[in-house]
């Protein structure tokens, strides 16, 4: 079902360096292991901490907040209905997944659309790829918006896959606009069974609050929308929605 993408396109022009940098700040705290948080008692006294919250919060407990090992599924969007978004969105995976790998996640790009014809499911990477290469960004790079947006369809091809590796997540990057809504209510719903599920999108600045409604609406565990003059904002939002919990 899931065909691999034949063509490549040039990813470096997709490597969004503030991106990058942005991210990397923004998952400090998934590189160093742990994230320290401010509590009234505890066992671990902090000067700084209590000077800082003037007495209130003097103690700080460790949280494991750790990244490396974590698995998680990417699904994309490449309908023709993304096609105005589609630059913003190949440099969000292209960067984003660079920064996943580099601090130890393990991904899977798979995704929908990228090619002309009504309906056209794709594989760039699966788990069983070791690291995320420039080969796989080319293949990014090459996707151009068409077709359907067959999301449940999708879902249901990738149901065993996800049975079978159990990610700590599917991010699933679209308009959300399924042409079949009930049905991937009915999938995601079935999905979490067995993953968290989670979505985001990129749109035009005058229909961005209307997208993010309708990807709550869809059931997903969390969601954000941001615009495509909101792009510096995307990943922070990206790393809040994906950190461990």
């Amino acid at each position: 079902m899931f065909k691999p993408i034949i063509g490549a396109g040039p990813a470096s022009s997709y490597r969004d360096q503030a991106f990058i940098q942005k991210m990397r700040t923004a998952m400090k705290d998934w590189k160093t292991g742990y994230v320290e948080t401010p509590q009234k008692y505890g066992t671990k006294l902090k000067v700084k901490q209590y000077i800082k919250t003037k007495g209130k919060y003097p103690f700080v407990t460790r949280i494991r907040k750790s990244a490396k090992g974590r698995k998680i599924l990417f699904v994309a969007d490449f309908s023709g209905s993304v096609e105005p978004f589609q630059e913003q969105y190949k440099k969000a995976l292209v960067s984003a997944l660079e920064v996943l790998d580099s601090i130890g996640v393990k991904t899977a790009l798979f995704g929908f659309g990228g090619e002309p014809g009504p309906k056209f499911f794709f594989k760039i990477k699966k788990f069983e790829d070791p690291k995320w290469t420039l080969n796989h960004a080319s293949k990014v790079a090459a996707l151009q918006g068409s077709g359907l947006t067959p999301t449940a369809e999708a879902y249901m091809g990738l149901e065993n896959y996800i049975k079978m590796h159990r990610p700590d997540m599917v991010v699933t990057l679209t308009d959300g606009e399924p042409n079949r809504e009930e049905a991937t209510k009915q999938m995601i719903k079935r999905l979490r069974r067995y993953t968290k599920m989670v979505a985001f999108g990129i749109g035009d600045p005058t229909n961005v609050h209307l997208m993010e409604h309708k990807l709550k609406a869809l059931g997903y565990d969390k969601t954000f929308a941001v615009s495509t003059s909101q792009m510096s904002k995307l990943p922070k939002k990206l790393v809040d929605l994906m950190a461990p919990t």
